[in-house]
């Protein structure tokens, strides 16, 4: 009859709270795609003499948003926004890919270079995944027993301490799998 209330319908919703939450989820998610996409393009940064992706500029703030998510919402929210972003990402690729299976138009020249770039960036999706995973869940472990040891003191050093241990671990995995 219209009378039972739905969950837009609670009072106590905390609404913003959760506008941040599905925002900072959705940070994730983007950083981490584009992170992998962009595994196709090559920088050089003549000043340096290196060559990276465009992926290695911004890959960092993910460790950020995790880091966030952990101290404003808890390691269970943080943990299902690294499983959200790594489930989405997959689906995007995998989506991507069942695309290069798909009949092109005979004269279409970015037909190679599209498989090229997809396949590309499917096999840097082996690597990435898995040291996302380990090293976003040791990251956001870490942040939330170090919270625990310092009784929410040191934020600084929580977030140093936690991403410094993570990073080495994402680089480690990512270039061992990714280079094996």
């Amino acid at each position: 009859g219209g009378t039972a209330l739905t969950v837009y319908d609670v009072s106590d919703r905390n609404e913003r709270s959760w506008m941040t939450y599905v925002a900072l989820n959705l940070a994730l998610f983007a950083l981490y795609v584009f992170t992998n996409v962009s595994a196709a393009k090559l920088v050089v940064i003549d000043a340096l003499g290196v060559v990276v992706t465009p992926g290695v500029f911004l890959y960092p703030l993910t460790f950020l948003i995790v880091d966030i998510l952990n101290e404003s919402y808890g390691l269970k929210l943080a943990r299902k926004a690294i499983y959200f972003a790594f489930v989405s990402n997959t689906f995007i690729l995998l989506l991507l890919s069942l695309t290069t299976w798909l009949p092109g138009l005979a004269d279409w020249q970015l037909d190679i270079p599209y498989e090229n770039v997809v396949t590309h960036v499917s096999s840097v999706l082996v690597a990435s995944s898995v040291s996302f995973l380990f090293s976003e869940y040791v990251n956001s472990y870490l942040l939330s027993k170090i919270k625990e040891l310092t009784s929410s003191r040191y934020l600084f050093l929580r977030v140093f301490l936690s991403t410094c241990f993570a990073v080495i671990i994402d680089s480690f995995l990512f270039w061992y799998i990714a280079f094996y």
